[in-house]
């Protein structure tokens, strides 16, 4: 790996550090940011950062959820078949999430005729839209409590 592809690595990991906690949502500033500021493999890279801090986030976000739904089933305030069909609809829907947005992102880069770094940025930037659509969902869950 070059070094200046290494530096642009670890300048961005900071960019992240910084920018991207702070938010429930990657907002599209960024993932352009993100593409305009780098080149070939490096914005690659990039996005897949992205992706991966808001896949880590839905994570976090559903865990508190089940939390959430632990605490309203101890209370008496949700019964068990709701807290039991709400747990299992829960992990069916976040499968059902992660291969359609999978097959969808596929369908998007392979339709824009992208090849090897521009198929990759196509299949990242739909991701991280995806991600942002579940997270906000999620954060309608934890709302509803």
């Amino acid at each position: 790996m070059k070094k200046s592809l290494i530096f642009k690595k670890i300048l961005f990991i900071g960019f992240l550090s910084t920018n991207i906690f702070a938010m429930e949502q990657i907002e599209e500033s960024i993932i352009e940011k993100c593409i305009s500021e780098n080149s070939g493999e490096a914005g690659v890279f990039c996005l897949e950062s992205l992706y991966n801090k808001g896949k880590d986030l839905i994570k976090k976000k559903e865990s508190n959820i089940r939390i959430l739904l632990q605490k309203k089933h101890e209370s008496d305030d949700l019964g068990d078949v709701h807290y039991e069909s709400a747990i299992k609809n829960l992990d069916e829907s976040s499968k059902i999430f992660k291969s359609y947005s999978n097959k969808l992102c596929n369908f998007n880069a392979y339709s824009a005729g992208g090849v090897a770094s521009g198929f990759n940025i196509v299949y990242f930037s739909c991701l991280i839209e995806q991600n942002n659509f579940r997270i906000k969902i999620l954060n309608r869950a934890l709302f509803y409590k």
